[in-house]
């Protein structure tokens, strides 16, 4: 197998974010606030567009989709990763994410991430209820297939899907501070995700420098830092908040996200 598709089968949306790997650094909780954002209501005023270019090693390997809908009283959003037609014959990837945020009950009530990534396929769903949390998993590879169901209570924790977390990065204005933290659930995993740094930058946008918040963030699992878990996004704020860039390490390198377009 060549040294490039041994690279591009590392690549999948989730890690374009998050690729957890063995912990190895404790927190310095002298540095941390205790401060927890919770699922408080988005201020979206209409509904939100955005296209990124990504890139693995500075190669174009195809594009993520990323809307956002608001429908009375709840929150719709969706996020797609496809490889262009070149890399579609190294490693053919087509994931969605779709989250579901109630507007009334202010938190996620349902997140769904379908997974078809070379021959294998995954679909996991999990539904938010007030103390517990249902995940489900159906997949199949070549001519095997399994699945899996459980039930999780939070206890007592505001928990976001990632979708739902990212919204709130993206909407908030730059009220972000250092040490704040999500408690976000992922398939049937559970993290603390803190704000490690927050600066002002200034970037590139539509032919224009624009001022912009970057974000990086450090992903806890227990008292235990991830190794490569950091991550980190650009938002352009303003009237129409601009979500610019996203980076994240994968097994072997790393991930790079650029806005396309913004609408």
């Amino acid at each position: 197998m060549s040294k490039i598709k041994k690279l591009i089968i590392a690549l999948s949306f989730l890690n374009s974010f998050l690729l957890f790997a063995d912990p190895n650094t404790t927190m310095d909780k002298s540095k941390v606030n205790d401060s927890a954002i919770r699922n408080i209501n988005l201020n979206l005023k209409r509904n939100y567009e955005f296209e990124l270019n990504v890139s693995f090693s500075n190669i174009n390997i195809g594009k993520l989709k990323y809307s956002i809908d608001k429908n009375n009283m709840t929150i719709f959003s969706k996020t797609t990763l496809e490889t262009n037609s070149f890399y579609d014959f190294i490693f053919k990837i087509r994931d969605e994410l779709n989250s579901v945020f109630d507007i009334k009950k202010r938190r996620s009530s349902e997140f769904n991430f379908n997974k078809r990534e070379g021959r294998k396929e995954s679909f996991v769903k999990m539904v938010f209820d007030d103390n517990k949390i249902h995940f489900s998993e159906k997949w199949k590879k070549k001519n095997k297939s399994g699945k899996k169901e459980k039930i999780y209570h939070p206890e007592g924790k505001d928990y976001f899907d990632i979708l739902t977390m990212l919204n709130r990065a993206i909407f908030s204005e730059g009220k972000f501070d250092k040490g704040d933290y999500f408690w976000l659930a992922l398939k049937s995993n559970f993290y603390k995700i803190l704000l490690k740094e927050k600066k002002i930058i200034t970037v590139k946008y539509k032919k224009k420098k624009v001022k912009a918040f970057k974000y990086k963030f450090s992903s806890f699992k227990g008292s235990k830092e991830e190794k490569k878990g950091d991550f980190s996004i650009v938002v352009i704020q303003g009237e129409t908040p601009v979500f610019y860039e996203l980076q994240g390490y994968l097994k072997i390198g790393k991930i790079k996200g650029i806005s396309k377009y913004a609408r």
